[in-house]
């Protein structure tokens, strides 16, 4: 009896375990995606090592607006989604106009990043594609991409 009380306190133990590690690895899961929404100051570089600052800003309902860097490309809007404990990736596109204010082509960049553990920072990877609006991609780039939460600062 002795033994398959033990047993049986042992299977009790390791199964409320085994819950409650799912559980902080969910709590852990749905944390990392909010710690996603705010708005962040960014800086991305090519692969050709050029440095590219935007602003952006992250919704809880799946949402994302980036500015553009530069003025003759629209705001990007696009979508997010979760894909790992404080992965995200994400989609946007952005229109690009000429000089004369006609639309010429659209910009598509895709992003991998992961959220620190304290939510004030991410870091990863993007890719970036330019197509004319006939779906001719006509430049293409990657790199890596940084940010840091913008926080409400004393008065």
């Amino acid at each position: 009896m002795y033994k398959k009380s033990t047993w049986f306190l042992a299977l009790v133990v390791l199964l409320a375990a085994g819950t409650a590690f799912f559980q902080v690895e969910e709590t852990e899961a749905r944390g990392g995606a909010l710690r996603f929404v705010g708005s962040w100051d960014s800086l991305s570089v090519t692969q050709d090592n050029e440095n590219i600052s935007n602003l952006l800003t992250i919704n809880i309902d799946g949402t994302a607006i980036f500015t553009s860097p530069t003025s003759f490309q629209s705001t990007s809007h696009g979508a997010w989604k979760r894909v790992g404990p404080r992965r995200i990736n994400s989609t946007t596109f952005g229109y690009i106009y000429n000089d004369a204010g006609f639309l010429t082509a659209v910009q598509k960049v895709k992003t991998d990043v992961t959220v620190s553990r304290d939510g004030q920072s991410f870091s990863g990877d993007f890719s970036s594609e330019i197509s004319l609006l006939d779906g001719t991609v006509v430049e293409s780039e990657s790199g890596t991409t940084s940010g840091q939460r913008i926080v409400v600062e004393a008065f």
